[in-house]
């Protein structure tokens, strides 16, 4: 029986150290209460972080921010690096299993590690974030302006501290919404650019914009 409860405790021990489980204090012979050993994924993924060199962790930052995806060229950006570079980042970060790709844009593989990574940001930090992506997806799009480029450049925007291009992206959004025959998802849109709009022109414009989404949908 000793040498069974010191089997067990020794492989608890060895999945502690490999997969982050907390194991209680005083487990040996007679003291093995299976019950009570958890598994903390948030506290192994914490340390899986902390150890990333500054230039990983700064990226895993970015794309746990851009929740919806992001690709190489913004990546690039928002860095201030080639896309070469942002390309290798995540590389690194994908054979971690911190972040995959797919279609295109990088993601973080676990909503967990996605919340870590923001709620360790501060405020100002999270806000910058928010500003760089939305000044990149702009420079990104160009004239050719998709509606997910859209909703995304208008949130981002306005968590950025960047009204008028909130307000820009939201109209645009709730535009191709209205088009598509989605009124009432080109209306929500309408509020952000409400929200967003600064002076009597652009709420005039958001008045004629609510009204034209209205009658499209002959409401």
């Amino acid at each position: 029986k000793v040498r069974r409860y010191l089997g067990i405790a020794k492989r608890r021990a060895v999945e502690a150290e490999r997969w982050g489980w907390t194991v209680p204090a005083g487990v040996g012979p007679g003291a093995v209460d299976l019950g009570a050993v958890t598994r903390r994924p948030q506290d192994a993924l914490g340390r899986k972080v902390m150890i990333l060199p500054g230039a990983l962790r700064d990226l895993l930052s970015t794309i746990a921010v851009a929740v919806g995806g992001v690709t190489i060229g913004v990546l690039a950006r928002v860095h201030g690096v080639s896309r070469i570079q942002a390309a290798a980042l995540a590389e690194s970060l994908v054979k971690r299993r911190l972040i995959y790709e797919s279609g295109g844009s990088y993601r973080c593989t676990h909503r967990v590690i996605a919340d870590m990574m923001r709620e360790g940001l501060s405020p100002v930090r999270r806000q910058e974030l928010h500003r760089a992506l939305a000044l990149s997806l702009e420079a990104a799009a160009g004239a050719e302006m998709s509606l997910d480029m859209a909703t995304t450049m208008a949130r981002h925007a306005e968590r950025g501290g960047l009204p008028a291009l909130a307000y820009r992206s939201a109209l645009q959004a709730a535009e191709m919404l209205s088009v598509q025959g989605e009124p009432k998802e080109a209306l929500v849109w309408i509020d952000l650019a409400t929200s967003s709009a600064s002076g009597a022109s652009e709420r005039q414009a958001v008045d004629a914009a609510t009204a034209q989404i209205l009658a499209r949908a002959g409401w």
